[in-house]
């Protein structure tokens, strides 16, 4: 599970460090081309954020899904606030980091899915050869949606269009960093509190059928994380190289 963990922090971290390399070098003609993809991929991005904020009860103050005239480079924003002291806004800032990035691997998922082309691997382990094998199993369904004629190539541009506007942010993952250090924080404080409690009190089974339960849980949401992540960063690069 700590595999997959750091597989989850660092396919994305990468992904953002090279993309960002790409877009720093880019010249004004494929900057203006990107610029237009965002009609389509800066929206999808920014809702990922928002719906985040409706989820996690963070206050959003203002919403601008794209904005191409910006002199920054920034195609849309999403500001909101939160506090520190909720576990459930630490929450919600930690998912933040990583909001379009589900986003994206959500409507990839789906629509890989309606094509028939999702398959589900017997284990996901998070290493090397298993990220490679995920990433070429991706780019052999790219290569076959762009071989069934019109419509599939319709949806295989609009799945590589969205998944160039789905890597975080540096802005995104600051704030999702934050959201995960006082959320981790807050959980040792917890678990400390939980061990201290069951010194005195016998309820060692269930806070250990609890405890089976929410790694259960956590393994099922890395597993998913993982595979979406790595179909996402696939499909941002292909798209990246056209």
């Amino acid at each position: 599970m700590l595999q997959m963990f750091l597989s989850l922090l660092l396919i994305p971290s990468a992904a953002i460090t090279v993309w960002h390399l790409v877009l720093s070098r880019i010249s004004r003609f494929t900057w203006r081309a990107y610029q237009i993809t965002g009609a389509i991929g800066a929206p999808v991005h920014e809702l990922s954020h928002l719906l985040a904020c409706i989820a996690f009860r963070l206050p959003v103050q203002r919403v601008a899904l794209y904005t191409p005239g910006r002199t920054d480079g920034c195609l849309g924003y999403v500001v909101f606030t939160a506090n520190p002291r909720s576990i459930f806004n630490n929450a919600g800032m930690a998912v933040q980091g990583v909001a379009p990035l589900i986003g994206g691997a959500t409507i990839v998922h789906y629509v890989l899915k309606g094509q028939g082309l999702v398959s589900v691997p017997s284990e996901i382990s998070g290493d090397p050869g298993w990220i490679v094998d995920e990433a070429v199993r991706t780019l052999n369904a790219a290569i076959l949606m762009a071989k069934s004629g019109g419509a599939g190539f319709s949806l295989l541009l609009g799945m590589l269009v969205i998944a160039m506007h789905s890597i975080p942010s540096w802005a995104d993952v600051r704030v999702g960093l934050k959201g995960l250090l006082l959320l981790g924080l807050t959980a040792i404080f917890a678990a400390t509190a939980c061990e201290i409690a069951a010194s005195y009190v016998s309820l060692g089974s269930s806070f250990q059928s609890l405890g089976l339960l929410i790694t259960s849980w956590i393994r099922v949401t890395l597993e998913m994380g993982l595979s979406g992540a790595v179909r996402v960063v696939t499909l941002a690069m292909i798209g990246g190289d056209l």
